[in-house]
């Protein structure tokens, strides 16, 4: 409806302002149309779309801030790994150093640990094909979501390329 509706609808219901319900109405219709000047979204759906959006949004930023900090987890525990390698090497005593490097890489390939796995990320936006869900239309046409759907595939290619991934035997 937007603050125009509402002002539209108050100006309407004025005449009626002698009916306490209708007074209460016309009250938040006024409401409504402040929040609006102030900058702020005039219906309560507006607003919990935002909150969402924005939660989402920052859900979204502390998962990828985890990964990046298991990634560096894993990283320093593959460093750790090597290191205890390599001073089971130097210091073994001679005869046994081949071993005890074995002994080490045995135990670490044994443990629970997290292992580093390559991590692809793919960021994009849905554009001017994507359905946003506060101008939600009647239909939401069949070449419009392919158009969607193929923009994906090609940003999602493009990254498995760049990380020399062989993309072409993908199944459409």
């Amino acid at each position: 409806m937007g603050a125009a509706g509402v002002a539209r609808l108050r100006e309407r219901l004025q005449r009626f302002r002698a009916v306490p319900p209708v007074r209460a109405f016309i009250a938040e219709l006024q409401e409504a149309e402040e929040r609006e000047r102030r900058g702020e979204p005039v219906h309560l759906g507006d607003m919990l779309l935002r909150l969402m959006r924005v939660a989402i949004q920052r859900n979204t930023l502390l998962e990828e801030q985890i990964v990046v900090e298991r990634e560096e987890h894993v990283a320093e525990l593959e460093r750790l790994r090597e290191d205890v390698v390599r001073l089971a090497r130097e210091h073994a005593a001679p005869g046994r150093r081949a071993r005890a490097a074995r002994a080490v890489e045995e135990r670490f390939a044994r443990t629970p640990l997290p292992r580093r796995v390559r991590r692809i990320t793919v960021s994009a936006s849905a554009g001017s094909d994507g359905l946003d869900a506060g101008l939600r239309p009647q239909s939401w046409p069949d070449e419009q979501k392919r158009t969607l759907i193929a923009r994906g595939r090609r940003l999602a290619d493009q990254e498995l390329r760049r990380h020399g991934i062989d993309v072409s035997a993908r199944a459409s």
